[in-house]
């Protein structure tokens, strides 16, 4: 995006700095209210501050102006996760990746609902097809890992784990995610 708007929303995004962008992509939209890119950045920054009614509307904006915005679907799958709707995540997510299925991280939030229902085998394979797409991906990383541990695959598990910190060594759901294993485990 070469906006500078969108530019510096998505760096207080990347900070944290949820408020300050909802701010500056709120005063764009006064300029550029048709711009559906503001305005998905702006529910994602929304479903950050975990205010998911207004996040709803603005997505389903976007997708009545365009339906075959998956960035939008994704986003929806998103929200309904964070609130613990499984069923209608795992609706919005299938939506997004039938329209694009090349986002690593769409299968990494696939392998994560997975997970959840205990469907340990269905949550590797969808790591996997995430991995194939993007082998680095930290979050597609973590998700394998713990599936592997749940199909007491251990030691793959720990070899995933050491990829994802090699990947990303500051993140903080890997170390969460090393500490689980490590327990599953039995190393106390």
């Amino acid at each position: 995006m070469n906006n500078p708007v969108l530019n510096r929303a998505e760096l207080l995004i990347a900070q944290k700095r949820y408020q300050q962008a909802k701010e500056e992509l709120k005063n764009q939209l006064t300029v550029d209210g048709n711009n559906l890119d503001l305005q998905r950045l702006l529910a994602t920054t929304l479903i950050e501050l975990e205010e998911y009614g207004d996040a709803e509307l603005l997505l389903k904006g976007v997708i009545a102006q365009n339906p075959t915005d998956h960035e939008a679907f994704f986003q929806l799958a998103r929200m309904e996760y964070d609130q613990d709707n499984y069923s209608a995540a795992e609706n919005y997510l299938s939506e997004a990746i039938a329209l694009f299925s090349g986002e690593a991280i769409y299968f990494g939030l696939y392998s994560s609902i997975k997970l959840i229902t205990k469907d340990f085998a269905a949550a590797k394979e969808y790591a996997e097809k995430g991995l194939q797409l993007d082998p680095e991906e930290v979050y597609c990383l973590n998700m394998r890992s713990k599936a592997l541990i749940k199909l007491n695959q251990k030691e793959e598990a720990f070899n995933t784990i050491d990829k994802a910190l090699e990947k990303d060594p500051e993140n903080e759901f890997t170390h969460t995610n090393v500490g689980w294993s490590h327990l599953e485990k039995g190393d106390h």
